[in-house]
């Protein structure tokens, strides 16, 4: 929090730039964990308005990686990070959604009029991530997207609705150039099954999951005092694809051909690999973009 003014003077003149973040609407998915610290940052940096999606009950596992107290346990998440937020003074009004649950049809909904959505939700819920994804490529609404669980995190990608791939083609993408395919395949379809965020019962780090949300947070703030750039066809500052451990450095993810097409150019039967995992991935794709 208290790095909040620093970032903003970096941007430039302070009152400008508050002024600018005072007409902007962002959404945040997901807040058991780095999404509730990235909504704790955005909104002490002055952002217009926060809405707030995450109607699942705050349990005890979810305040270790939260800015939440005891107080929250029981209340639906997006209840308890708004009353948070309004208990702090001083930041962006907070909107919780007020949904019985989320679906694509309330995603698609709420995602409508958002500068930004920030897609923060647990690998057990893949699907609304999926939606949110559907959302972003419809309403032309760019959109950022953070995962964490015990074995690391990734912030991004950046998805620019008509200039960038979106975050199914690069969810593919990534599992197709896994270094053990079948294994990274026969979870993804596990979590396409799965409609249950459960972040807290994955060995995370307290530590990591602040890491995240502020990553993403100040991420989200170049994009949106950079948007009107880039609409103009100036340069801004891209976001890049990052892994984060529970305790190495934060390195790039690379975002080359990827190991299925070097394997296809090595040998016939790296052809065949190749081919096999295109279908899958292929198959689960259709699936996803289906609202399955």
């Amino acid at each position: 929090m208290d790095q909040a003014p620093a970032s903003l003077e970096a941007s430039g003149p302070t009152a400008g730039t508050r002024r600018r973040l005072a007409g902007l609407r962002v959404a945040v998915f997901g807040l058991e964990g780095p999404g509730a610290h990235a909504a704790a940052l955005l909104a002490s940096w002055g952002i217009g308005s926060l809405l707030l999606v995450d109607p699942y009950p705050c349990e005890r596992g979810n305040l270790p990686l939260t800015p939440l107290g005891p107080d929250a346990l029981g209340l639906p998440r997006e209840l308890a990070v708004q009353r948070a937020l309004e208990a702090g003074g001083g930041g962006a009004p907070a909107e919780a959604s007020r949904l019985p649950a989320v679906t694509r049809d309330s995603v698609h909904a709420l995602a409508r009029d958002c500068q930004l959505l920030l897609g923060c939700f647990d690998t057990g819920f893949a699907s609304a991530t999926h939606w949110l994804n559907s959302a972003s490529l419809r309403w032309r609404v760019p959109a950022m997207y953070a995962q964490l669980d015990g074995r690391g995190a990734l912030v991004g990608p950046l998805v620019l609705p008509g200039r960038t791939a979106c975050y199914l083609c690069w969810r593919m993408r990534l599992v197709a150039c896994a270094k053990d395919f079948s294994a990274a395949m026969a979870r993804e379809e596990l979590l396409a099954r799965q409609r249950r965020p459960a972040l807290h019962e994955r060995a995370v780090t307290p530590a990591l999951s602040r890491r995240v949300g502020a990553a993403l947070a100040r991420e989200a703030l170049g994009e949106l005092l950079h948007s009107d750039d880039r609409a103009r066809g100036a340069p801004g500052p891209g976001m890049p694809f990052v892994r984060a451990g529970p305790a190495g450095p934060v390195t790039p993810v690379p975002r080359g051909a990827g190991a299925c097409q070097e394997a296809a150019r090595r040998s016939p039967a790296g052809r065949a690999v190749a081919g096999r995992r295109r279908q899958r991935c292929g198959d689960l794709a259709r699936g996803r973009a289906a609202g399955r």
